[in-house]
């Protein structure tokens, strides 16, 4: 899950420190349906403050060559910006 910060985000314009000195805490609920059981499936985390990554992207999980391949070992590598 990514959250774009642009003018719309109430994170719009609050730097790093600002942020951590709040002691946030963000919750991400997912509510999706597993196609091999058809069943629904939930997942809930919690983020802290000096859990987000700032100035920060995801790698891209694809692998390259011809085959469309998703590398889950690579679902939590970010790079800086």
């Amino acid at each position: 899950m990514v959250h774009p910060i642009d003018e719309s985000s109430p994170l719009w314009g609050v730097s790093a420190a600002e942020f951590e000195a709040s002691r946030p805490e963000i919750f991400i609920l997912v509510t999706a349906m597993d196609e091999t059981f058809s069943q629904v499936v939930h997942s809930r985390m919690s983020y802290v403050g000096s859990e987000v990554a700032w100035s920060a992207k995801f790698k891209s999980m694809l692998d390259d060559g011809s085959v469309f391949h998703v590398n889950l070992d690579r679902i939590h590598d970010i790079e800086h910006l």
